[in-house]
């Protein structure tokens, strides 16, 4: 062709002759064939312009057909020339060529013709090459027009139209026009060409439309109908085919779908690879595709190969070399450095994506998506890489473009939550909320709630709420965002664990450390699982776990966690980078709170040496130096603490004087003054601090609560009770604003408000504090936190304060174990000490002694070790073992404890604190209890006046102490004085509590009791009553009831009222034991009982009840208590008023053993035993003995309390008494006597004194002082008429007129006698066998004036009253007949003395168990009856069986010695000298060793001896003479 045209141009003149123009178009077309385009061009240019000249040169000529197909010729190369610039990418030029060939088709075949609509179509097609899609849709919508007007709306070519327009639309992102596009072409192509490739097509536009609209569902539909065509009417292999895989790959990985995505891709991959070689730009693509879902199956290996084999075919298509205008080389290196993020290989990443980002740069500039893309991925990589600096850069840059090119996109809103969560790290709160907003409010746009986009931005938002405090906000976010990251993430996703972290967080900082714990460990088990555990992230939650079981107290846990944490910053980031600095922080307050203090301080220099080095801000230098200022305050080295403190402030402030660091500093500081008591100070500081908070956070930051907190605290320790409470009030509202009602701060708060409560004596709404912190607790920490173990102490010492010692004891017994459970200091924990302190004090109280002393031995070691011995906690502990110690008895110990803890007083608090007074009290108790009155009132007196001084007269601590001496003044016997102060302490409580409060019962209790003493019966009573009224109001059947029914139970007693006494008892028992009281009171209201029940002589009940009362108190307290003591010795006494003297004495023993080792020898209780064993001794004629525990029982009493006490008057009176049944009168009288004066000037009971003047009667009248004996009996006398006690007056009237016997002034004897018979006779009955006896008596007076006939008058009355009582045989009546019988003898009717003896000894020998006494009394008148009536055989035989019944006891008896005097006076007169003499002789002897060889009955034995053998003698020497006489008599005779 070329040829061709030389010739035809050389054959023609010219080159503008037609056969040139045919050949020249035809060399075009032939180039055009082969694809040269650049060669065909000018061809067809020329060919076009010689035909355009031929046309011209003919248009004169009317060859009109030729013109015509010159004119066609010149169409059909424009044609060609718009194909071949399209084909050659001249766009521009092409666009000239067709809208010149436009022009001349509509000149020539108008506007409407369907070549016109094609050629439309054609420049729609151009145009949308050239990217200015608004032409492009102009000439679409021309032809679509013309199509639709010449073919109607049904027709292949408008679906055509329409299928084109609507990718044009698509990429102007009109993708509902565009959608609606393609559904009119889609029906079209349905109706004409159902499942045809167009319909194919259609679909696979219309779902890439879908996708970008994020229609994903949608788009899956269309693209699978065009898959499913493809796939039928195409090769499975066909390219299509592979594009709408790769596009429903896309799609499903949208979905988050990523198998059936990377199933679809590889598919794709597969026929891409078949279609085009391995080495295909597209298989690249596909590559990329594929990587892209292995990175969200976190198959990064293999997502990491695809890309690299991506980018190598792109490198070989441009020789190797990364070209920086290769636009796919860039978007390869984009997703290899979105893989890396994934694998965490962040510098790698960053290389990857930098590269990326210079490249788009290059090509495109830096106001493209692409590069706002790789531009936020670069943030990511950075802020992974804690270069928050450049992150925030790279997202902003991102945003900026965004904004302007694609406002309102999903990517848009990634860049806002990109560059939120940086303003968020950077704690620009403000700035950070605003861009979470913007980002959400796209995400909730585009993606709908549920979206991983939109959980992320969530994610944001809760991390910033949980930094405001806001934690149950940032809680119920974060469980959300958990939901969706699990779901779409995987449950192993590192962001998974990130939220894990965070949510730990939340709980952490709600003081919910168990369920913080759980979400750490497994935050920490993913990152491990994703990077290893030499991973900084690994060590950052490890670091958290660390902190929690710091606050749980697990201190080994926490200190290994550290430790592991230091090991893996050094090993990342080397030993002196500042992360490491940070753990050593904490490293060394680990240490501190293990009281290892070296070790704590070097950790902490090492920190600061660190911080220096490495040029960190001061600031980190100063929060170190503050450290180490916290671990001299633990040392209680508070200068060095203070010195530190004030170092760190100066650096915090030079930072920023208005700062955190500052508040944080001045509260420190505070805290150490208020360690010194400098209170003022220590407020001044702390209110400065939580301005400066206020000032940075606002009024309701939780970091504000705190310090209000702290303040609270302080005023709280220098008992400002109503700031503190004001304080802890407002805390507590800020912490409900932040946390809600469930938090471990409200829960504090709570505590500190209870405690409050308590101080103010509110006890149910302290209790109700406690209760709700513990609620709190329970569900906020581990069952044995430090914090669970810190309320039950709170309840525990309210359960105690309410009385309720089993609850209280309960609580604090689970607090100790909960406290000591936990890792304590080396040296002890404080808070174990206090509980111990206080577990003590519930021991005293339930007077378990011994366990009180462990516990206040265990809490003084503590405090011993941690505070040292001048702490005044201590001091406190010292008080309460001196409070116990005085319980025991060892009141020296008691008062040296004391001493020792109010010299620390003194020193640490001065002496004007109230702690001082209280302590003063305390010490006046025990010089009470050591009977040191006066002593004890001094105490009392600087006590009360400093309460005075400081509190006003009529506050309750002023009635309080008035109280406490007014049990003084009643222990000492000063009555007045006792009623006055307890009439000022009522006064007091009544103003200041109220007519009807508890308190006031108490004092009238008191009050009561001292009228009670006083006799005052009707007073005490109406008292006791007042008091029972109280107690009624607050509780019918509260304890205080029964305990003053009790008390008027005592009043009846006292009165000899004991039915109603008993009454009262059991009703105080009923209550006790209906409220569940403790056995104490129960045993207490036993005990009352039982000695009523003595005082009836109804000893078994008596006994029944106090043994019952031992159980219980034994139960209760232990065999060895006081208490127990004193219910054995009640026993004891019991015992002894039933005579069973041996069981009394051993009881007696036992409580005195109790006794002694309680209190030691020198106590009120040792010396009443030792009275009550004397008296045992006496009873059983023990006098030695008895005299013997007097003396000691005496010495006690006098060095305890004096000469002048009751207990003085009774152990003399037993003395006297002793003295005078050993029958040394003149002892006992002075004895009594003293005893006597006593009494009467102490008020003695009436009877008491009585029972003196009756031992003082017998004791004179047994020294022959008959006028003494009878004024002492008369007075005794009128005491007992007085008493209306009538029998005792009887006995009374009985020893006056024996008394009257002696003088003898028999008729006032008789007198006497007679009103005693008729008392009797009143009080028992005519026929009562005492009324016989005083006829006896009487009887024997009248015997001994004379008056026989009157006495027999009375023998006989007694006998008939004894013989009606017990029968004929009665040892009695025997006796009475016998004194009737002497009676006969002194009267001489011996006949009738005779009658009576025989009947005894007759009714003697019928009757069994007689006594012989009285046989051998009737012997004995026998006897003498016959020897009257010279009957000496007889009266010799009488006597020897007498001798022989007295004899069965002993012969070595005053009684068988006045047997046999008579049997040897009668042998005497018998003749019988010999046993006359042996009598007698046996008779001294018996007498000597009975009464001493000076004794008158021996003396006049001995002479009556030597009658006896001088008259033997005399008969001897008158029968000698009688004989001699008679023999000269004989001789003579």
């Amino acid at each position: 062709f070329e040829r061709a045209v030389s010739i035809r141009r050389a054959q023609n003149k010219g080159d503008k002759s037609e056969i040139v123009a045919h050949t020249i178009q035809q060399l075009g077309a032939m180039y055009d064939k082969s694809g040269d385009c650049d060669k065909a061009i000018p061809f067809y240019e020329e060919a076009l312009q010689l035909y355009r000249e031929k046309i011209d040169a003919n248009k004169d000529n009317d060859n009109d057909n030729q013109d015509q197909e010159d004119k066609e010729v010149v169409l059909d190369i424009i044609r060609c020339l718009g194909e071949l610039c399209e084909r050659n990418n001249n766009l521009e030029a092409a666009a000239k060529w067709y809208k010149e060939l436009t022009a001349m088709k509509k000149q020539k075949l108008g506007d409407q013709h369907s070549e016109v609509a094609d050629l439309f179509f054609t420049l729609g097609s151009l145009y949308a090459k050239k990217q200015e899609f608004d032409k492009s849709v102009a000439y679409y919508q021309q032809s679509l027009k013309i199509r639709r007007l010449i073919f109607g709306n049904h027709d292949l070519s408008v679906s055509n139209t329409l299928h084109n327009l609507g990718i044009v639309l698509d990429k102007m992102s009109s993708f509902e026009v565009a959608v609606d596009s393609f559904k009119e072409a889609l029906r079209i192509r349905k109706l004409k060409a159902p499942n045809s490739a167009q319909v194919a097509s259609t679909l696979h536009c219309m779902g890439c439309v879908f996708d970008k609209c994020s229609k994903y569902d949608l788009a899956i539909e269309c693209l699978e109908g065009a898959l499913k065509i493809r796939k039928n009417k195409l090769d499975p292999n066909d390219i299509n085919t592979a594009k709408t895989l790769y596009f429903l790959g896309i799609n499903y990985s949208h979905k988050s779908e990523e198998q059936k995505a990377l199933l679809h891709l590889k598919e794709s991959l597969s026929i891409r690879k078949l279609q085009l070689g391995n080495e295909s730009v597209v298989v690249a693509q596909t590559l990329v595709a594929v990587a892209h879902v292995n990175v969200e199956l976190r198959d990064f290996n293999e997502a990491f190969l695809c890309a690299q084999e991506a980018l190598r075919i792109q490198k070989l298509k441009r020789g190797g070399e990364i070209d920086l205008m290769d636009a796919s080389i860039a978007n390869t290196l984009h997703i290899m450095g979105k893989v890396q993020l994934e694998k965490n290989k962040y510098d790698k990443a960053e290389i990857c994506l930098t590269q990326a980002l210079e490249m788009k740069k290059a090509q495109m500039g830096d106001n493209t998506l692409s590069f706002a893309k790789s531009a936020y991925e670069l943030g990511r990589v950075y802020e992974k890489l804690h270069k928050i600096d450049e992150a925030l850069e790279f997202f902003l840059k991102s945003l900026e473009v965004r904004k302007e090119l694609d406002s309102g996109s999903l990517d848009m809103g990634h860049s806002f939550l990109g560059v939120a969560d940086i303003y968020n790290e950077k704690d620009m709160q403000d700035l950070s909320m605003q861009f979470y907003l913007s980002a959400l409010n796209i995400f909730k746009l585009k993606l709908g709630i549920n979206h991983l986009s939109l959980a992320k931005c969530v994610y944001g938002i809760a991390k910033l709420r949980l930094k405001e405090g806001g934690l149950d906000v940032a809680l119920e976010h974060l469980n959300d965002v958990l939901d969706v990251f699990k779901e779409e993430l995987g449950n192993e996703h590192q962001d998974v664990a990130s939220v894990l972290y965070y949510i730990a967080e939340v709980h952490e900082k709600q003081g919910d450390a168990e369920t913080a714990l759980k979400l750490f460990d497994d935050s920490l088990e993913i990152r491990k699982k994703t990077f290893g555990s030499d991973n900084l992230l690994v060590a950052t939650t490890l670091f958290e776990i660390s902190n929690v079981h710091h606050m749980k107290d697990e201190k080994d846990m926490a200190f290994a966690g550290y430790n592991e944490v230091l090991r893996v910053r050094k090993l990342l980031l080397g030993e002196d980078h500042p992360s490491c600095a940070e753990v050593l922080e904490h490293i060394g307050c680990s240490y501190e709170e293990k009281g290892d203090y070296v070790q704590a301080m070097n950790s902490l220099k090492e920190a600061k040496d660190i911080y220096v080095k490495k040029g960190e801000t001061n600031v980190e230098v100063g929060r170190v130096i503050h450290s180490i200022g916290g671990v001299h305050d633990a040392k209680h080295e508070y200068d060095e603490a203070l010195k530190c403190y004030n170092e760190a402030l100066e650096i915090f402030r030079a930072s920023d004087s208005q700062g955190l660091s500052v508040a944080v500093a001045l509260s420190n500081i505070g805290i150490n003054y208020a360690r010194r008591r400098e209170f003022e100070k220590a407020i001044d500081l702390c209110k400065e601090a939580l301005r400066l908070r206020r000032h940075n956070l606002g009024n309701n930051h939780v970091t504000v609560a705190d310090a209000i907190f702290n303040i609270a605290n302080i005023y709280y320790e220098c008992e400002n009770n109503q700031s503190a409470m004001d304080y802890y009030i407002e805390s507590y509202r800020i912490y409900t604003s932040k946390y809600g009602e469930d938090h471990l701060d409200v829960a504090n708060a709570l505590h500190a408000i209870g405690k409050m409560h308590e101080k103010n004596n509110n006890d149910n709404e302290a209790m109700s504090c406690f209760q709700k912190a513990l609620i709190i607790y329970n569900s906020k920490t581990s069952e044995d936190s430090f914090e669970i173990g810190s309320a039950l102490y709170s309840i525990g010492g309210m359960h105690k304060k309410k009385g309720d010692t089993d609850k209280a004891m309960e609580c604090l017994l689970g607090a100790l174990k909960i406290k000591k459970s936990n890792e304590q200091p080396p040296k002890g924990d404080i808070d174990v000490a206090d509980i111990y302190h206080l577990l003590g004090e519930i021991f005293l109280v339930k007077e378990k002694y011994d366990n009180a002393l462990t516990s206040y031995k265990e809490a003084l070691a503590i405090y011993k070790a941690t505070l040292g011995t001048d702490d005044v906690k201590y001091a406190s502990c010292l008080v309460s073992l001196g409070k116990l110690n005085a319980k025991m008895g060892k009141l020296n110990l008691s008062l040296k404890h004391m001493n020792m803890a109010m010299e620390v007083y003194k020193n640490k608090l001065g002496e004007d604190d109230e702690k001082v007074a209280i302590l003063l009290q305390s010490i006046a108790a025990v010089h009470d209890q050591n009977v040191d009155i006066e002593e004890a009132l001094r105490c009392y007196g600087e006590a009360l006046r400093f309460l005075r001084k400081k509190y006003g007269s009529n506050d309750t601590r002023v009635s309080d102490t008035l109280f406490a001496i007014g049990k003084v003044f009643h222990s000492w016997g000063d009555s007045e004085e006792a009623i006055d102060a307890f009439n000022e302490a009522l006064r007091i409580r009544k103003k200041k509590l109220g007519d009807h409060h508890p308190a006031v019962a108490e004092v009238l209790k008191s009050l009561g009791g001292v009228y009670e003493e006083m006799k005052d019966y009707s007073e005490a009573m109406d008292i006791f009553n007042e008091a029972k009224e109280i107690y009624i109001l607050k509780d019918n059947n509260h304890a205080g009831v029964a305990t003053t029914i009790l008390m008027i139970g005592g009043v009846y007693d006292a009165m000899n009222e004991h039915d109603n006494a008993l009454r009262c008892y059991n009703e105080a028992l009923e209550i006790f034991r209906s409220i569940g009281t403790e056995n104490l009171s129960v045993a207490k209201t036993l005990n009352n009982i039982g000695i009523n029940y003595a005082r009836r002589k109804d000893f078994d009940k008596a006994f029944e009840s106090c043994k019952e009362a031992l159980r219980l108190r034994k139960l209760e307290l232990g065999k060895d208590h006081v208490d127990v003591a004193d219910t054995i010795f009640n026993i004891g006494n019991i015992l002894c008023d039933c005579k069973k003297y041996d069981q009394a004495m051993d009881l007696y023993l036992q409580a005195y053993n109790i006794y002694f080792s309680k209190h030691g020898e020198d106590h009120p209780d040792v010396a009443n035993t030792l009275e009550c064993i004397g008296l045992v001794h006496a009873k059983k004629n023990n006098f030695d003995e008895a005299m013997s525990c007097y003396q000691k029982a005496l010495t006690v009493q006098r060095l305890k309390a004096g000469d002048e006490t009751m207990e003085v008057a009774t152990i003399l009176f037993r003395m006297g008494d002793i003295h005078r049944k050993k029958g040394e009168h003149d002892k006992a009288i002075e004895l009594l006597t003293t005893s006597l004066q006593l009494k009467r000037k102490l008020n003695d009971d009436e009877l008491a004194i009585a029972e003196t003047l009756n031992y003082l009667g017998e004791a004179s009248s047994s020294i022959g002082d008959i006028e003494k004996s009878i004024q002492h009996f008369s007075e005794a006398l009128q005491i007992y008429k007085n008493q209306s006690n009538n029998l005792t007056a009887a006995k009374l009237l009985s020893k006056v007129g024996m008394a009257y016997s002696k003088i003898p002034d028999y008729e006032r004897a008789v007198d006497s006698l007679e009103e005693c018979k008729n008392l009797y006779k009143q009080e028992l009955g005519e026929d009562h066998e005492q009324v016989a006896l005083v006829l006896l008596d009487i009887g024997r007076i009248c015997r001994e004036a004379t008056s026989y006939n009157n006495a027999v008058d009375y023998y006989i009355n007694a006998i008939r009253i004894l013989k009606k009582k017990y029968g004929d045989g009665n040892t009695r009546v025997i006796n009475a007949i016998n004194q009737m019988g002497f009676t006969f003898i002194e009267n001489k009717d011996y006949e009738k003395a005779m009658g009576c003896f025989e009947k005894g000894v007759r009714v003697s020998k019928n009757e069994s168990g007689v006594n012989e006494e009285v046989i051998a009394d009737s012997l004995s008148g026998m006897a003498l009856v016959h020897k009257v009536s010279e009957r000496i055989d007889l009266a010799i035989a009488c006597y020897k069986e007498e001798l022989r019944i007295r004899s069965v006891n002993g012969r070595e008896t005053l009684k068988v010695a006045k047997v046999m005097l008579r049997l040897g006076n009668s042998l005497a007169d018998n003749r019988e000298y010999d046993r006359a003499i042996g009598c007698l002789e046996e008779v001294a002897r018996i007498k000597k060793l009975k009464l001493g060889e000076n004794h008158q009955d021996v003396i006049d034995v001995i002479g009556k001896l030597d009658d006896i053998k001088k008259e033997q003698s005399d008969f001897k020497n008158a029968v000698k003479q009688w004989s001699s006489t008679e023999s000269q008599n004989e001789g003579s005779g």
